[in-house]
């Protein structure tokens, strides 16, 4: 596999994050006032495309916007996996057809399908877990939250009560905003400022990821401000920088974690098109080979196709270690998941679960199911790349189909988003205005993704894109670099 971390843009992107800066310190999770959501941003661009205006949507991603079909082999796929596949306890199809039903499928309540072993496999985890299959990825990740403040809860029970009263999850150096409004409906709904998202400081070297002595910074961070942290959530490949973990720091995240009875749960939900593939992005294998039993009790995943197929049609899990005589972490988060899912009803579609399971045991892989549309990812992927390159203009873009743009110079900071006269526009109300306005260009911004000033000039974009628009991004990325030359 070729190492694309000495590319200009990689090398252009380190030189960005040098020198002091405020992402090298840990931030609660913030909304900026005056920026509009990643779902707004799409639907404001959306209308303006529909009026005619030539814009170029990047404000999110869906991997059916490449335009490009599934394999067909993956279809006769999904009706052989139909037609074959049993319960291991019952020997009875898991997915038999139901004549006279309007979506010909049992039309019973199923809360889950007994198809949990291939999926984990497919992940790369062999051992001893427990699997829970919902309708999507946000409710998985409702659901884990949930079950981490009931286990704080009832942890604070053991030790008598008393100590801090509010809470907080760890995630990555930039995280998908998603989290901090999921933590913000909590607190609208009790009233209080009871959990909060921690983003992790940058450490030298590692970039824009999740390291140890940004977790460590984190830990205390959370305790100067009188906060449990309840878990950490490491987005491998990242939303929406798109860069994964090592295996080493990996482990060490972890360790770390549960040396303070943390739960660490990765967020794998990109892992499917990592160019790697799932099991090499993940390292779950070698993980559970190195780390100790009381120590793997404490890591879960959250899984989904999502990503892979398409965001109308989807299934997300929750998959957890259980390693024997050591699960009583696992236990405890698993059981509360579970009831929380059978009281509301949100369980897998049966086609969409029977979906999941075809992709997940597709002879050859992830990637060849998903044939022409993974292909045609794998080719913007690279043109974005060397786009930032040919421009050094600092950029990150791994696993999934977003990368992380830094639209300043690389070694004066100085943004090159620029208003009509040729001033730098930093202010995060401002930027998306101006990118509008100036470019024709929709994307999410820095400030979505972490409230420290540096992150402001960045910009996410998708590889989800047609080569027109990865063509008219170049023509919109040139021209604002050659417009900002021009007013130094």
């Amino acid at each position: 596999m070729t190492s694309h971390n000495n590319s200009a843009s990689s090398e252009a992107m380190s030189s960005y994050l040098e020198g002091e800066n405020d992402l090298k310190q840990p931030h609660f999770a913030t909304k900026v006032a005056g920026i509009p959501g990643l779902p707004q941003l799409s639907m404001q661009g959306k209308e303006l495309i529909k009026e005619g205006r030539p814009v170029v949507l990047q404000a999110a991603g869906d991997i059916a916007e490449l335009g490009k079909p599934i394999s067909k082999v993956l279809q006769e796929w999904i009706e052989h996996t139909r037609n074959t596949t049993r319960d291991p306890k019952t020997n009875k199809p898991i997915f038999p057809r139901a004549q006279g039903e309007v979506f010909d499928f049992d039309p019973r309540y199923m809360p889950q399908f007994p198809i949990m072993e291939p999926i984990a496999k497919s992940y790369g985890l062999e051992g001893p877990f427990r699997g829970i299959q919902v309708n999507g990825g946000r409710t998985i990740i409702d659901l884990v939250t949930q079950a981490l403040i009931v286990r704080w809860q009832q942890q604070k029970a053991k030790r008598g009560g008393g100590g801090n009263q509010k809470v907080a999850v760890v995630v990555d150096p930039l995280a998908w905003p998603g989290y901090k409004d999921l933590f913000e409906d909590y607190n609208d709904t009790f009233g209080t400022d009871f959990i909060r998202g921690i983003h992790v400081s940058i450490a030298d070297g590692h970039g824009l990821k999740m390291s140890t002595s940004g977790l460590a910074d984190a830990l205390d961070f959370a305790n100067d401000q009188g906060r449990d942290v309840i878990g950490v959530t490491p987005i491998i490949p990242s939303n929406p920088t798109g860069e994964g973990l090592d295996a080493q720091e990996l482990m060490r995240i972890i360790e770390m974690a549960a040396g303070h009875d943390i739960p660490t749960i990765i967020d794998a939900l990109y892992s499917l098109i990592d160019e790697k593939g799932q099991k090499d992005a993940l390292h779950l294998e070698e993980i559970a080979k190195k780390l100790p039993s009381e120590v793997l009790q404490y890591l879960g995943l959250y899984t989904g196709v999502t990503k892979a197929t398409s965001s109308s049609k989807k299934t997300a899990e929750i998959l957890w270690h259980m390693p024997e005589g050591e699960n009583e972490v696992g236990t405890d988060i698993m059981n509360t998941v579970h009831t929380k899912m059978l009281n509301r009803n949100l369980y897998p579609a049966p086609d969409h679960a029977l979906v999941t399971l075809a992709l997940h045991t597709f002879p050859g892989g992830v990637h060849a199911a998903l044939g022409e549309r993974y292909i045609a990812l794998n080719e913007t992927r690279n043109a974005l790349r060397n786009i930032f390159d040919s421009l050094e203009i600092p950029f990150t873009i791994g696993g999934s189909f977003y990368g992380t743009a830094a639209l300043a110079d690389p070694v004066s900071k100085v943004t090159l988003v620029r208003d009509v006269d040729g001033r730098p526009v930093t202010d995060p109300k401002l930027i998306a205005k101006t990118l509008l306005d100036q470019h024709n260009l929709v994307g999410a911004q820095g400030a979505m993704f972490s409230p420290a000033q540096t992150a402001n000039s960045m910009l996410r974009l998708s590889a989800a894109a047609t080569p027109q628009d990865i063509e008219r991004l170049a023509n919109i990325l040139a021209n604002m670099k050659d417009f900002a030359s021009k007013h130094e």
